[in-house]
């Protein structure tokens, strides 16, 4: 008997699928109504989904003009079909349709086929629609199990078994950066207040739409989340002055200069003036916002400043005495792995400079459940943004010295933002630990100084 399209799991084995069938269907029904409210379809939209399996989109819009791609044949589709493997190359013209259909397929295809998969997709469609399981989502999606997907690959093989089937070994959940880095900005659906699933859409009729990905940059920030609405600002403000006062003072002792260059990336609105005062630094200020550029230096927080990206300035070589990224850093992770900033960063320094990063620490406990908050998908619930990534005190050491810098790391602070004043004073006695570099890692922020050969 052939499969039942209404059922997402007709060929999942056990009773996990039964319990889940209810869920995802729905999930399914509401995906397909938002994928007819926003992708542009109009009468006589041609699409081709990709992967489309023996039934795939057809079977829930036979209304629409579909052609269906998968990598084994499907005798039984219920229209018109290609066997192709999208990674190897479409048998279609550039742009044959209005619309590539892609649902759950990207994870399927191996990492390293990835790229050229994508470059396929946007070379046939003038627009598309691609969906992939989260990875911060606590079930996998194909097995159905809590936390099989964050398992070594051994311990995942011997867990697989307890669930509801498909090759442990053919799935990779993307992370949100991978499929924007193929496919552009992507949007999250929920359940609940988890992100279920990423998918990246661009309309057929949208300029953009065979236009390279959009460029990385700080996620949206949802100020009603649950910290925010109970953390008063006096607070906050308490724990900045003392942060910035605690920077200024591990500068000017373990990095004493008269003066000099300064470019701060990522600058925002406070580009670093406590820490490198005028006149004696001419501080240069990059941010990927227009108006954060104009503030600074409408305000004179900076000298100089201009738009520019992290890891792609088109700056001279040898050009600062110091770099400096605060508070930036634990964004890009967000968005892939910080090497090429680094290795930029040792570009542009003079001999005997330095990098100067002040980022929130994974080690100290609030780092701990901030990095549990993001893998759950709670981030945005809990602090206003999925972007906010505490980073480990050894990438920072160890992505420095690949960089050909002498990287040092201290401990700013121990102490939290979300502290009320007292006890943040308490906590601020510790901070003295910070200059020992042991110490050093269990710092709520961390600053790394890393020093460019002589």
């Amino acid at each position: 008997m052939a499969d039942d399209p209404s059922q997402v799991f007709a060929r999942a084995r056990g009773p996990l699928p039964r319990l889940a069938e209810p869920f995802s269907r729905r999930a399914r029904a509401r995906r397909l109504q938002r994928f007819r409210a926003h992708a542009g379809i109009g009468p006589g939209t041609r699409i081709v989904d990709i992967g489309s399996g023996s039934r795939g989109l057809i079977a829930l819009a036979p209304d629409l003009d579909i052609t269906g791609v998968d990598l084994a044949p499907r005798p039984d589709y219920p229209g018109r079909f290609v066997q192709a493997d999208a990674s190897e190359g479409l048998p279609f013209a550039d742009d044959a349709f209005d619309l590539a259909y892609c649902s759950s397929v990207i994870e399927h295809v191996p990492p390293q086929r990835r790229a050229a998969f994508a470059a396929e997709v946007r070379r046939v469609a003038r627009g598309w629609y691609v969906q992939t399981p989260a990875v911060s989502f606590p079930i996998e999606p194909h097995a159905l199990l809590p936390g099989a997907h964050w398992l070594p690959r051994r311990l995942r093989r011997l867990y697989w078994r307890l669930g509801a089937g498909s090759d442990v070994d053919e799935i990779n959940l993307l992370p949100r950066h991978e499929l924007e880095a193929l496919f552009g900005p992507a949007r999250r659906e929920r359940f609940g207040p988890l992100t279920k699933s990423w998918i990246a859409l661009r309309r057929p009729g949208d300029p953009a739409a065979t236009a390279a990905p959009a460029e990385a940059g700080s996620e949206p920030y949802e100020p009603d989340n649950f910290l925010d609405r109970r953390t008063p600002r006096s607070t906050l403000d308490a724990f900045y002055a003392h942060e910035m006062a605690r920077e200024a003072a591990i500068v000017r002792d373990r990095l004493p200069l008269a003066g000099g260059d300064v470019l701060s990336v990522g600058c925002g609105w406070h580009p670093g003036r406590h820490l490198f005062p005028a006149p004696a630094f001419r501080l240069v200020g990059v941010d990927a916002d227009p108006t954060r550029v104009a503030g600074v230096l409408s305000t004179g927080r900076a000298d100089a400043a201009q738009v520019g990206w992290a890891g792609r300035l088109e700056l001279p070589a040898h050009s600062f005495d110091v770099v400096l990224y605060r508070l930036v850093l634990h964004h890009l992770a967000y968005h892939g792995p910080l090497d090429a900033i680094f290795t930029e960063a040792a570009r542009l320094l003079r001999p005997g400079g330095a990098l100067v990063c002040v980022e929130p620490g994974l080690w100290h406990p609030v780092g701990l459940g901030l990095a549990a908050a993001n893998r759950l998908g709670l981030g945005v619930a809990a602090h206003g943004t999925p972007d906010d990534v505490p980073l480990s005190p050894r990438v920072l050491v160890a992505g420095a010295a690949a960089a050909g810098l002498a990287p040092e790391l201290y401990g700013v602070t121990y102490a939290w933002r979300r502290m009320g004043p007292r006890l943040q004073r308490l906590t601020a006695r510790l901070d003295a630990a910070g200059d020992r570099p042991g110490a050093a890692r269990l710092a709520h922020t961390l600053m790394l100084i890393a020093r460019a050969p002589a």
